[in-house]
């Protein structure tokens, strides 16, 4: 069974070259899929992007018409006779100042991201943890457990994103 509410324009599988392709590496979702594979994050989830889709919604293209802005390029994945949309998923969520870039996405089916709404309840790997904390400036004890490790990144963005400081005097906000 198709999605519903899009207009397609074109399916094709997903190849190994059109990963490569220089506009992806600029795209943040595109670019997140080319460093952390097309299969859902979450363990035990099968779910892997195979087909490439592109399509319009039927109110961008009552919006914005023929001019091409209306236009998504999506990944889809097919699983017992239906189609499935996969989507990335901010590691930092945006709600704690997370960006939206690709070191701060991992993929995964839209059921498990709408499922997961602002929490972290499928953590990436150590790895991509390390590189979060990296760009992001964030000096994290090593010793740390994943769990942990996550959650002092997250903590730090918090942070950020409230204005209050490090250490001690949390209760006070910095004017």
């Amino acid at each position: 069974m198709p999605i519903k509410n899009i207009m397609r324009t074109k399916l094709y599988p997903l190849t190994p070259e059109f990963l490569l392709e220089d506009w992806t590496a600029d795209h943040r979702r595109w670019s997140c899929y080319r460093h952390w594979g097309v299969q859902c994050c979450v363990p035990g989830c099968n779910r892997v992007g195979t087909h490439v889709l592109h399509w319009y919604s039927p109110g961008d293209f009552k919006k914005y018409g023929d001019s091409g802005l209306g236009e998504h390029i999506d990944l889809i994945g097919h699983e017992n006779g239906s189609e499935f949309l996969m989507t990335v998923d901010h590691v930092i969520p945006k709600s704690y100042g997370g960006p939206k870039i690709w070191w701060n996405l991992q993929p995964m089916c839209a059921t498990h991201n709408n499922n997961q709404k602002n929490r972290m309840v499928h953590l990436p790997s150590r790895p991509q943890l390390e590189l979060i904390a990296f760009n992001s400036s964030i000096t994290v004890p090593t010793y740390l457990p994943d769990r942990e490790f996550y959650d002092y990144i997250a903590q730090q963005y918090r942070d950020r994103q409230t204005g209050y400081p490090k250490g001690k005097g949390r209760g006070k906000k910095v004017a």
